[in-house]
């Protein structure tokens, strides 16, 4: 949608995402691309004539091995993450022919982005190159790194303050308490477990100094180099919750989740009319926008990929 303009008549963008703390959300987010890699072997008995085979599964696994001595040699908060999507069989006495793995890289900044999918590329090449089988990827997601926009956050900050956390009732508390000891011993810390209210019932104040890069990746990143635009944060689960587990889940369809979700509508609303009370603030946050993106939001997902809807 960034890619195609379709924000570019906007003054301003406020968005949300669930957390475990309530604020403006003040760090910043990395880069990502992810793509698809596709082996081609040969397939062959792997007991009888091994060396008429050329191995697509050996191909991703050395592929493996080369992105494994690479994360030594990337700059600082970059993430590199794999997984197979298709082995190309489970018989052990069958040499594969076709194996396919997804793999993601992560960059603080988007200029460096490309430059580490390229080695990675480089890696499966080389890989394919030592086997004797070919190689085939497919580009399937592209962010840019997300920032806060200081201009729209001080406003958002102020809107806050005056709506203030969710009101938790005691089930609630209870509820969190729950999902708190559902936990393993030692993912959530002994501070957390002993509280009988885990759930954060305060306001965050807004940190302009914080340059601390969160390791996950939004596509509202994108947004934020197109438009001038800020992320608010509500608690929408226990505190220290795991992201990405079933007890995620759980809490957002919980009243836990909707108290947090109507937290932030409550915020950006305030916020957006605040803001458009606000002209030379909206003027600072374009001001701001600019500078970031050096004059023009260059979209990192190339011009041919279209959304991944069947094949991500």
């Amino acid at each position: 949608m960034a890619r195609e303009g379709v924000f570019d008549e906007a003054d301003f963008i406020y968005t949300w995402h669930p957390s475990t703390i309530n604020g403006v959300d003040d760090a910043r987010c990395n880069a990502i691309m992810g793509a698809s890699f596709e082996f081609f072997g040969v397939s062959s008995h792997a007991g009888g004539s091994p060396h008429k085979g050329r191995s697509a599964l050996d191909t991703a696994e050395l592929m493996s091995v080369g992105v494994n001595y690479l994360r030594e040699h990337i700059v600082d908060k970059a993430r590199v993450h794999y997984a197979y999507a298709n082995t190309g069989g489970s018989a052990p006495n069958v040499v594969h022919d076709y194996t396919k793995v997804k793999y993601e890289v992560r960059t603080p900044k988007v200029e460096d982005l490309e430059m580490l999918f390229e080695r990675v590329v480089n890696v499966g090449k080389g890989a394919a190159l030592m086997v004797g089988t070919q190689m085939k990827y497919e580009v399937t997601m592209a962010f840019s790194d997300y920032f806060p926009n200081d201009a729209l956050a001080e406003i958002a900050n102020e809107c806050y303050m005056e709506i203030g956390a969710p009101k938790w009732s005691d089930e609630d508390y209870a509820l969190a308490k729950k999902y708190v000891d559902s936990y393993e011993e030692g993912a959530i810390s002994n501070k957390i477990r002993q509280k009988d209210k885990p759930l954060d019932s305060k306001v965050t104040p807004y940190d302009r100094d914080n340059r601390e890069i969160n390791g996950g990746s939004t596509d509202v990143g994108d947004v934020c180099y197109a438009v001038p635009t800020l992320n608010i944060l509500s608690a929408c689960a226990c505190e220290e919750n795991i992201w990405h587990t079933w007890q995620t889940t759980a809490q957002m369809a919980s009243s836990i989740g909707y108290k947090g979700m109507l937290t932030a509508t409550k915020v950006m609303a305030l916020s957006a009319i605040r803001t458009m009370q606000r002209p030379g603030a909206v003027k600072r946050a374009k001001k701001i926008t600019k500078e970031h993106n050096g004059g023009a939001y260059t979209c990192p997902l190339p011009e041919e990929t279209m959304p991944p809807l069947k094949t991500y």
